[in-house]
């Protein structure tokens, strides 16, 4: 049984293999990091007012660098739709939410990987180990909840491009709380990159850290298991 689940997803990681432009997002992650290591430390250098606004620009980054496997596993799946290989699943002698989880576990798992490889290393803000895997997390849980919303409203793969599109743009509004005063900043609180936010200005004090962290991923938690349940009954 285990090795029909393996076989599936070594079949999703040729067919990633084939598509160029899948794998192109693969790469961009670990692109963007002497981007930012050495334009924005050239940057600051020039411009040492811009360095109030690195902590933002390091987690946004961060943040993208998350959920590049949610276009990567989103697309595959959608091919599968399309071809009808969804259908194919449903009858294989295998549970196909386990297989679902697989794939959801491999996105959170190629999220983190990519976004503490950039945490890491983006040379211009330094954060605590245990913080940086805090963080990782709460943003590399982003992947699936695209992944799934994408699916869920998309028919073919050119809907999906532009849901992508659309719901990239509401997460990096949440961004916009930095600049907000006041309790105003919370009516973007359904927002779960909000509370990554949140975490971010207050990585140096661990009360709030962990309660802004534990909140945003109970919230993708809730999330992930609303959109899990109605992406079954769509595939």
């Amino acid at each position: 049984m285990h090795s029909t689940y393996l076989s599936v997803l070594y079949a999703d990681t040729r067919n990633i293999l084939r598509d160029s432009s899948l794998v192109l997002m693969l790469v961009v992650p670990f692109l963007m990091v002497p981007l930012i290591r050495f334009g924005g430390t050239a940057l600051i250098e020039l411009f040492p007012e811009v360095a109030d606004y690195a902590p933002m620009v390091i987690l946004l980054f961060g943040a993208m660098v998350a959920i590049f496997p949610a276009f990567v596993m989103g697309f595959v799946m959608m091919d599968e739709k399309d071809g009808g290989i969804n259908h194919v699943l449903r009858v294989l002698p295998f549970n196909l939410s386990k297989l679902i989880g697989l794939r959801v576990a491999s996105m959170v798992a190629v999220g983190m990987f990519n976004s503490i490889f950039f945490f890491a290393l983006n040379g211009v803000v330094s954060i605590e180990l245990v913080k940086m895997v805090v963080l990782s997390v709460n943003v590399s849980m982003l992947a699936p909840i695209l992944a799934f919303t994408m699916l869920c409203i998309s028919s073919n793969k050119i809907e999906a491009a532009a849901v992508l599109k659309g719901i990239s743009f509401v997460i990096v509004i949440a961004f916009t709380q930095f600049f907000i005063p006041g309790g105003l900043k919370y009516l973007l609180a359904p927002i779960p990159t909000f509370w990554a936010c949140r975490s971010f200005e207050e990585i140096n004090s661990f009360g709030p850290f962990a309660l802004f962290s534990v909140i945003g991923i109970f919230l993708q938690l809730v999330y992930l298991s609303l959109l899990w349940r109605v992406f079954l009954r769509k595939w």
